[in-house]
């Protein structure tokens, strides 16, 4: 595995030698894989470890387990502690989506604070194939079924091309320690029941499975790059700059096959996320406008003109020129 780790490297990301690198470890097997993987190859790299505090006295001993790891191999090490469970009853969202948000915000914070060039996270293939089913039963558009993706800014993610089994044999090989967090084996989180029982069931029915699902990635990669080539085609010569903002043509929407794709693709960059609201300002008299946080989208005759706008408010709203009146 080391030397498929090391070629892929060499190949897709020569650029992490001599630069700068944090890597997220949470103290579990793959982030430990990981740091094993990047020591043996060269690399140096800081570590950053969160407590969330969910498991009680096991988080704290998870971070000094973390912080005596990085002593070892005379690494930087970076341990914050996180109001988990407050953050989201605040925001209304899941412990889980809670975590992510204050993890990879504070990963940001660390990258302009100490100028790393690159975060390494530790998610492999069985990751990105849970990824796909669970957008695939919740409706995902095609982008959701790319599964996790190799590099996102400045994140990457190298364990990618290796699935769960490899990375177990590995540790166990080479004698890694690791610290085992009891929540990862409970199947009430969908994550995890599809992780223990669904995904062992569907590899069961052929050797090749983790191949064949890589190549299913590929395919629809490359689907979705001559989807997004297409967008930005209709957006170059389509959104015209002007005095007033960037004007679009109503008949050069409606002239698209897949209307509610460019829709989607076109305008939700700009906060404008609700195809149907979009579909009626398309049909709506000259004035109607939609105000997402950062722009707004006015219906100006047969044209859209799209501005900046200033506001504190997140959502979206159909609303009279006049400003006064919320449909």
């Amino acid at each position: 595995m080391f030397q498929k780790f090391q070629k892929h490297l060499s190949v897709n990301f020569p650029e992490l030698m001599g630069k700068s690198v944090l890597l997220a470890i949470s103290g579990g097997i793959d982030s430990c894989v990981l740091l094993n993987l990047c020591l043996r190859a060269g690399l140096k790299p800081a570590l950053a470890h969160s407590n969330f505090q969910l498991r009680g006295d096991t988080s704290d001993q998870d971070a000094g387990w973390i912080k005596n790891l990085a002593q070892v191999h005379d690494l930087r090490c970076h341990i914050k502690t996180f109001e988990t469970e407050a953050y989201a009853e605040e925001n209304k969202i899941s412990i889980q989506m809670a975590a992510r948000e204050l993890r990879y915000c504070w990963f940001s914070e660390l990258s302009e604070d100490y100028g790393y060039d690159h975060i390494l996270v530790g998610h492999h293939g069985d990751d990105s194939l849970e990824t796909f089913m669970i957008n695939s039963m919740r409706g995902s558009g095609l982008k959701g079924l790319l599964g996790i993706p190799e590099e996102i800014g400045k994140i990457l993610r190298p364990l990618l091309p290796f699935n769960r089994n490899e990375i177990q044999k590995y540790a166990d090989e080479n004698s890694i320690q690791w610290r085992e967090d009891s929540s990862n084996a409970k199947t009430d989180y969908l994550r995890n029941a599809l992780r223990h029982e669904v995904i062992p069931l569907w590899k069961k029915q052929g050797r090749s499975f983790d191949e064949n699902f890589k190549k299913t990635l590929y395919y629809l990669g490359l689907a979705q790059d001559l989807l997004d080539n297409l967008v930005v085609d209709f957006k170059r010569k389509n959104f015209i700059p002007s005095a007033n903002g960037i004007k679009i043509t109503n008949s050069s929407l409606l002239e698209l096959k897949a209307l509610d794709y460019y829709l989607h693709s076109l305008f939700a960059p700009y906060g404008f996320n609700n195809i149907t609201d979009l579909h009626q300002l398309m049909q709506a008299q000259s004035g109607k406008q939609l105000f997402s946080k950062t722009h707004r989208l006015v219906k100006d005759r047969d044209c859209f003109l799209l501005t900046e706008n200033i506001s504190k408010d997140d959502k979206t709203h159909v609303i009279n020129a006049d400003f006064n009146k919320i449909d």
